[in-house]
């Protein structure tokens, strides 16, 4: 039966070719572009989803005290708060500090312009970095971690263990070891970095460490790992008996209070809440992930009303088809059924064509947006799946499932007398 169906679809579409033709391109252009809405919301529905210890992790933060009674977050703290945190912590947990300087480097004769990190040792054991030659240790002063993506742009090789990089600091050479090389982070992160070094490097003369890291004017990312999140209260509170140390170290910048928010969720509160310190890369702002799926959905509803007015026309021509196999005892389930076959087979025509077109326009989007990469990713990806198997199966019941309730319908008597009307 499946594939006397297929026969009548095959002998339809060849029989009206402009207007199927029509139809599936139209079709395919809004398949095309509900692919890539649902791809640009995937970007943001797994930003940071490579932390695995994300449940673990908090930032440190503070309410800045504005204009008119308004407040707004700053994502970072005092220098000093790490130390005065970690006199408290419990066995296992683990204050990580975290830095981020432009900084110029020289890889033999070429010179480049990057973000370097600064960050605690314990940075590349609580998050996660997927390491692919040396180690990923911040133990060192005299070691550099670099990503593959840097190494194969100035080396030609993703093997540089063991060679030279060099920092232009103040117009002094400072020589750091590649110990270390890691796979890039994805666009959909927080840390887009290609360059880290322990944070006792930020401390340029050694013997001013002490005076730096006391300084309550000196703000830094400080990070979290907490075991049991019962403490966050206990923390919370201690934090703000600083306040007032805070502020009159600042005047021009005054903390209202201080805060500690999850990791997860942290970089879509940034953009949505306008966050003033945060020092790290952010996800699309709700917007540019809702206005995709509001168009998409609009072409797709007009390339189903296209297709859905086309196929009653056409059934104009198939009246004694309809009409003929009533009367041999054909059943109004069974035309539903071959009608939305119909429907879905073309569907699955436009869902072919979509998938190239769909290519062109995330790279068109891309194009749209600094730093976003987002991409159609087929290989162990169940929800892509699941989810275009959905788009599938109500594409095909938009287009097809009125005009086969109505066109069933019909009675024989009457499309075999000729009065049957539209």
């Amino acid at each position: 039966m499946i594939l006397n169906y297929l026969r009548l679809t095959v002998r339809t579409f060849s029989k009206n070719k402009p207007a199927f033709l029509i139809n599936l391109i139209g079709m395919s252009i809004a398949l095309g572009c509900c692919i890539t809405a649902y791809v640009n919301w995937e970007y943001n529905a797994n930003f940071d989803r490579l932390q695995v210890n994300s449940n673990n992790l908090y930032r440190v933060g503070f309410w800045q005290k504005k204009e008119q009674d308004k407040r707004v977050p700053c994502g970072v703290s005092p220098m000093p708060i790490g130390n005065l945190i970690r006199q408290s912590l419990h066995d296992g947990d683990e204050v990580i500090q975290y830095i981020s300087k432009d900084a110029q480097f020289r890889i033999g004769d070429e010179m480049f312009k990057k973000e370097f990190i600064y960050a605690d040792p314990s940075f590349t054991k609580i998050f996660h970095m997927n390491r692919l030659h040396g180690s990923l240790s911040l133990t060192d002063k005299s070691h550099v971690l670099i990503s593959n993506k840097l190494a194969q742009t100035y080396f030609g090789t993703v093997d540089v263990v063991g060679k030279s990089l060099t920092q232009i600091k103040s117009g002094e050479p400072h020589e750091y070891i590649i110990s270390g090389v890691f796979e890039e982070f994805p666009s959909n992160s927080s840390f887009r970095f290609d360059l880290i070094t322990t944070f006792d490097n930020y401390f340029s003369d050694p013997s001013q460490k002490t005076k730096i890291e006391s300084d309550w004017s000196k703000w830094v990312t400080t990070f979290l790992f907490l075991k049991n999140d019962n403490y966050l209260s206990t923390i919370t509170k201690q934090l703000q008996s600083y306040i007032k140390t805070q502020n009159d170290a600042r005047p021009d910048l005054q903390a209202e209070e201080f805060y500690i928010e999850p990791f997860e969720g942290m970089s879509a509160r940034a953009i949505a809440q306008k966050n003033d310190g945060h020092w790290l890369n952010g996800p699309m702002p709700p917007a540019a992930v809702i206005a995709p799926f509001v168009m998409a959905s609009f072409i797709l509803l007009v390339a189903c009303f296209n297709f859905m007015n086309n196929s009653i026309a056409v059934a104009g021509g198939r009246l004694k088809e309809i009409g003929i196999r009533k009367t041999i005892g054909g059943s109004r389930r069974e035309l539903v059924f071959q009608f939305l076959s119909e429907t879905f087979i073309f569907c699955i025509l436009a869902f072919g064509l979509a998938l190239p077109l769909a290519e062109y326009f995330v790279a068109g989007w891309n194009s749209i947006w600094g730093g976003i990469e987002i991409q159609i990713n087929y290989a162990d990806n169940i929800s892509f799946s699941l989810s275009m198997g959905l788009l599938m199966v109500i594409t095909a019941l938009l287009a097809g499932g009125y005009p086969a309730f109505y066109i069933s319908g019909f009675k024989p008597i009457q499309i075999l007398r000729g009065t049957t009307k539209f």
